[in-house]
C-alpha cells in the first residue's frame, strides 16, 4: 500500500475501534445516559474496551500488525481526529437518549 492509503486504513482502523468503544458504553442502557458510574462498573465490558484501545495502538504502531492490516503509524493529529469522531458520535447518541427521554415522559 502507498503511504497515504497505510494512514488512510490506520485512521479507519482507529476511528472504528473509537465507535466501538462508543457504543459499548452507549449499548448499557436504551434510554439512560452513558454519564453515571454504573456504565464503568462491568468488569468485563471494561476489559473489552481496554482490549479495543491496545488492538488500535498495536495495529497501527507495530510492523508486523501494520503489515497484515495495511495500516501506518499515526501521527498525533491523526489520532486526534478519529478521537473527535468517536467522540461525535457520543454527543449525536446522548442527545438522542436525551430526546428520547423527554418525549417518554
Amino acid at each position: 500500500m502507498t503511504g497515504s492509503t497505510a494512514v488512510a486504513a490506520g485512521m479507519a482502523l482507529t476511528a472504528f475501534g473509537f465507535f466501538r468503544i462508543v457504543s459499548t458504553w452507549e449499548s448499557r442502557s436504551l434510554k439512560g445516559s452513558a454519564f453515571t458510574v454504573e456504565t464503568f462498573n462491568n468488569r468485563q465490558i471494561n476489559i473489552i474496551v481496554l482490549v479495543t484501545l491496545v488492538v488500535m495502538i498495536l495495529g497501527t504502531e507495530v510492523g508486523f500488525l501494520q503489515r497484515l492490516l495495511g495500516a501506518a503509524s499515526l501521527s498525533w493529529g491523526q489520532w486526534l481526529i478519529c478521537l473527535g469522531l468517536g467522540v461525535g458520535l457520543f454527543i449525536v447518541w446522548e442527545l438522542g437518549k436525551a430526546v428520547a427521554r423527554a418525549t417518554s415522559r
